[in-house]
């Protein structure tokens, strides 16, 4: 039930969110027929891949790596101590 509610909120999200843009009074048609619009977004599309490539990957796969080593290292030490306390009992 918990994985359907985060679908259901975007889907609800995504619903207001064209009603807002209806009411303002907005065709989404005349939007992605703009080729300006279409201009901007390559652009920073662009943009966000050379900055990704050459300054943003290489710190943010180090606190990735990071992040993944003291999640691991926590799941183990916690699978070590379950096992020892659920299955040492039978060791006496």
């Amino acid at each position: 039930m918990q994985k359907n509610r985060g679908i259901v909120q975007m889907f609800i999200i995504f619903i207001l969110v064209v009603i807002i843009i209806s009411l303002v009074g907005v065709r989404l048609t005349d939007i992605f027929k703009n080729e300006t619009l279409k201009e901007n977004f390559a652009f920073l599309s662009k943009g966000f891949v050379y900055a990704w490539d050459h300054w943003l990957k290489a710190p943010v796969m180090k606190v990735w790596a990071w992040i993944r080593e003291l999640v691991g290292h926590s799941a183990s030490e916690t699978l070590k101590n379950v096992w020892e306390r659920t299955f040492g009992m039978f060791r006496k």
